[in-house]
């Protein structure tokens, strides 16, 4: 996925990847292994931040600046 970023290509597909790939792991961590994260429960928090940053830097910032 790094390569696929440095590379810009399909930009908005891979941005929906990474939101998925986010979303599904720390939903799954949540359940299964709450304890194991940094912290706890409140990771689906910062994961969910860290979502709609990507969301905000590929859908809403790139209006202003097409590339």
């Amino acid at each position: 996925m790094a390569i696929w970023i440095i590379a810009t290509r399909k930009k908005k597909i891979n941005a929906i990847v990474q939101i998925i790939v986010i979303g599904a792991m720390n939903v799954a961590e949540f359940f299964l292994a709450p304890e194991l994260l940094l912290w706890g429960r409140m990771n689906l928090l910062f994961a969910f931040f860290l979502m709609s940053i990507i969301y905000f830097n590929e859908f809403q910032l790139s209006k202003f600046n097409p590339v």
